[in-house]
């Protein structure tokens, strides 16, 4: 709130941990009229039929601009949280959701905390956390439509597959660093790059044609289930392995 029409004496737009309290002088606020827009744009022929007021709060965040000042700010302090306090304000979103192992759901759990620290930087919001992590112990992946089969089975997609898996089961990979480097050797191997090389590796492993920085979901993720993941996905398009 403090940003309708206030700025600090640096331009400095975020400031974490207190500091907009001990900057905020109310003899820097402008007299203009100022304007925080966070929602999508309504066309003219919806303006009617569209009341904020009367949505639930789902409804409410599905309307966000996700390019909002306010999303950004949001982000910023999701980044810069303590984990442990982050996982605490996270869990009445996670708490009813099935997908997600009851032990998990604690402030405290290392398993959590590794999860959402890969995570936070694509969160905007935690009611958005959910889908995220439950990514995680999902092993019943399934390709998610059409477009995302189209990668995984056109052009030299089914060699990057098979390779991959190949050399996932032949090698050890214990980090982020370790997964990319596997990812590269899939390249030079198949000769491909790119979205040709990672998009297919993406719907094999996930089943879907967007998320997490693979390195990062591999790692955490774990060898074994994703050689699992590579064989529901392998089976469902008929790719033999």
């Amino acid at each position: 709130m403090a940003l309708l029409g206030w700025t600090s004496e640096t331009g400095q737009e975020y400031l974490p941990h207190g500091e907009l309290e001990k900057v905020f002088d109310v003899e820097r606020c402008s007299k203009s009229p100022s304007l925080f827009d966070v929602f999508k744009k309504v066309k003219e022929e919806d303006k009617e039929k569209t009341d904020f007021n009367s949505l639930p709060l789902s409804a409410l965040a599905d309307q966000l601009n996700p390019k909002s000042k306010l999303n950004w700010l949001s982000n910023k302090y999701i980044r810069d949280s303590d984990i442990t306090k982050l996982c605490a304000e996270v869990i009445p979103f996670i708490k009813d959701n099935k997908g997600i192992p009851e032990e998990i759901k604690n402030a405290n759990n290392e398993t959590l905390q590794s999860i959402l620290e890969s995570i936070r930087v694509y969160l905007d919001r935690l009611s958005q956390a959910p889908d995220y992590i439950s990514e995680f112990f999902n092993n019943d992946i399934v390709i998610e439509n059409e477009d995302a089969r189209t990668i995984a089975t056109a052009g030299n997609a089914g060699l990057v597959i098979k390779t991959f898996h190949k050399l996932l089961a032949s090698e050890n990979p214990t980090n982020s660093d370790a997964y990319k480097a596997l990812i590269e050797k899939t390249g030079a191997e198949t000769g491909e790059k790119g979205k040709n090389l990672y998009m297919p590796i993406r719907v094999a492993t996930t089943g879907k044609a967007h998320g997490l920085e693979l390195p990062i979901l591999f790692n955490l993720l774990g060898q074994e289930k994703l050689k699992y993941r590579i064989g529901v996905i392998c089976r469902e398009i008929g790719l033999a392995i």
